[in-house]
């Protein structure tokens, strides 16, 4: 990823308030917030990539 080692797919919210730990252990439902930034991001590089190359041709 361009970002290097960063990776947000153990980012979340707790609907309930309760810390990472508790959720681990006993599962309460969170919002997986990290479950739909990182694919966003990888597909902005993509696409933009992508628009580039298209723009290049196109001249």
């Amino acid at each position: 990823m361009l970002l290097g080692k960063a990776h947000f797919t153990e980012l979340f919210a707790a609907l309930n308030g309760a810390s990472h730990a508790m959720l681990a252990e006993v599962g309460r439902p969170v919002i997986a917030i990290g479950a739909f930034i990182d694919p966003a991001i990888v597909f902005m590089i993509i696409a933009f990539a992508v628009f580039t190359m298209v723009r290049q041709i196109n001249r």
